[in-house]
This record gives structure tokens, C-alpha cells and sequence, in this order.
């Protein structure tokens, strides 16, 4: 389905702020609903997990539909370094790559993120749209723990030791996968996420009362 079948008329948004539909804002109340129906396979994990998939995001809206761009690049991640990984990946069948995805992390629902999370931008909730595609890894909580911080340059060593690697031996080594989504939930793993997806700040509204208003939490 098209984005602009989804989306909520961004007019509407602007409507007077006190306006509330049950404690929340109109606007995010209206994206809720639409989680509900679009998101219904990621709620299913999230609610048989009790976690919540989250993103750090520079700047935006409180809520909004987005898709990853098919071209990016990570800050933090050496282009060389990002480059063979998605060679491997890509030669192997995964979808989910890191130059088409968003990177997210699931963090229990009563917990909420880590303190670290805040270091990528402002918190927010993500809820990818079902035929979303993932990879994760089950051995790389943050890829700058693995491969370095890009902002310093790749190390000539680690690219040609990579360079060099089978892509069986990579997925085996690193122990990557496009499985098991709950698994990706509890792992607290970085987890790519490609296709449309809906983001709501995390400042916006309690993460247990979205969790209740979504129908994955009772207490």
C-alpha cells in the first residue's frame, strides 16, 4: 500500500495542540490506529516479547511514516567496512542491508532503552509495517563494538581480513540472520530494519500507556 493511503494528512497535525482524544494527542492517537492494522505481525512479537523496537532519530515530527533511503550510510560505520558487509549479506539473500535499512534495537517495555541510544539522536518507538524484511545479529550488539568507529577511519587490517572472508564463514562468524524477529526482539542486538514504518518520539507518550492503547500490555 501507498504511503499517502496511510499517512495521516500532515494538515491535521496542526490542529490546536490541546485538542486530546483520551489523555493523548489527536494526531497520535489516529497513527496508533493505524499500527494497530499495518503493524500487526511486529505486535505480535513485541507482545509476546514485552519489548518495544526503538531507534535514536536526529530530529522529526512526534510522529510520523517513514521508509529507510536505499543509498545511506552510517556515521559511525567506515564506508569500506559497510560495503563488504553488505556484499556478504546481499550475496547470501539477505534484503535487509545496512545501506537500505534503519538500525533499531528492542528494549523491554517496562525498562525502556538504553542510556546509549540517546547518544544517536532523540528516542523513538518503531513499528516496522507488516512485509517489513530484517537482519540481525545475534553476536553484535553495536557494529562500532565489532568494527570500529568509522568517524576514524577504517582499519586497512580488518577490511582486508573481511575482504577476504567467504560469505558463509561471515554469516557463520558473526552469526547473522533474517529469522526470528521475536529472538531479534530479546537479543538487544542492532537489528536492520527495511520497508515503511511508523515512529512516534518516545517524549510523546508513556511507553506503557502505548503499550495498553496497542493492546500488548495488561497489567
Amino acid at each position: 500500500m501507498l504511503i499517502n493511503e496511510v499517512i495521516v494528512d500532515p494538515n491535521e497535525l496542526m490542529v490546536d495542540r490541546t485538542e486530546i482524544v483520551d489523555q493523548i494527542d489527536a494526531g497520535i492517537a489516529k497513527y496508533i490506529e493505524i499500527i494497530k492494522i499495518k503493524a500487526s505481525d511486529a505486535l505480535t512479537d513485541m507482545s509476546n516479547t514485552r519489548r518495544f523496537l526503538y531507534r535514536g532519530i536526529k530530529t522529526g515530527p512526534d510522529v510520523f511514516v517513514g521508509r529507510p533511503r536505499i543509498d545511506r550510510q552510517s556515521r559511525d560505520t567506515a564506508p569500506e567496512i559497510q560495503e563488504i558487509i553488505d556484499t556478504h549479506l546481499d550475496f547470501l539473500g539477505y534484503l535487509a542491508l545496512r545501506r537500505n535499512s534503519l538500525f533499531c534495537a528492542g528494549y523491554d517495555i517496562t525498562g525502556g532503552p538504553d542510556a546509549a541510544l540517546s547518544l544517536y539522536g532523540i528516542p523513538y518507538y518503531i513499528f516496522p509495517f507488516d512485509g517489513f524484511k530484517y537482519t540481525w545479529s545475534s553476536k553484535i550488539k553495536d557494529i562500532t563494538d565489532i568494527f570500529g568507529n568509522g568517524m576514524y577511519g577504517a582499519n586497512p587490517y580488518l577490511v582486508d581480513k573481511l575482504d577476504h572472508m567467504q560469505p558463509k564463514e561471515f554469516e557463520a562468524k558473526y552469526a547473522f540472520h533474517d529469522d526470528d524477529f521475536a529472538g531479534a526482539l530479546q537479543s538487544g542486538c542492532e537489528i536492520y530494519i527495511n520497508g515503511q514504518y511508523a515512529a512516534i518520539c518516545c517524549g510523546s507518550i508513556d511507553r506503557l500507556s502505548l503499550a495498553r492503547r496497542l493492546g500488548i500490555w495488561s497489567e
